[in-house]
């Protein structure tokens, strides 16, 4: 797999599980699809750097 395919499926499902959590906090449709569909986008840095830091320990016992 390449790595866009796996940057999209982690896109993908962390918008759908912000439009879920937002459906059932009855959020307006309007604001729930920007948190949904642009939030992460907008947040690419923080998630990537979180990330790393959590698998950084795996990482070091791999190489």
């Amino acid at each position: 797999m390449s790595k866009l395919f796996l940057l999209q499926a982690f896109y993908c499902i962390t918008g759908i599980a912000f439009f879920v959590k937002d459906l059932f906090e009855k959020v307006p449709m309007g604001n729930g699809m920007v948190r949904a569909f642009i939030w992460p986008y907008a947040q690419w840095p923080f998630i990537r750097r979180q990330s790393l830091e959590l698998i950084e320990p795996v990482l070091k016992m791999v190489q």
